[in-house]
């Protein structure tokens, strides 16, 4: 009876382990897609930049 119920509590953290690992696997590929997102708005804001400077320059766009 014991036996039976501390393998119960041993499958049971296993199982635990195994969640924990898989969203340890989520959280690392989130955060690779937070800095890809990053990387990309950088860029867009770079190219944004470059177009208000051209509007500027033509006077299109008043600073």
């Amino acid at each position: 009876m014991v036996s039976s119920s501390i393998n119960d509590i041993i499958l049971k953290f296993q199982l635990l382990k195994d969640e924990i690992l898989l969203m340890k696997q989520d959280i690392k590929e989130l955060q690779e897609n937070i800095v890809k997102l990053n990387n990309k708005m950088g860029r867009f804001y770079d190219l944004i930049d470059g177009v208000m400077g051209d509007f500027k320059k033509f006077g299109v766009v008043r600073a």
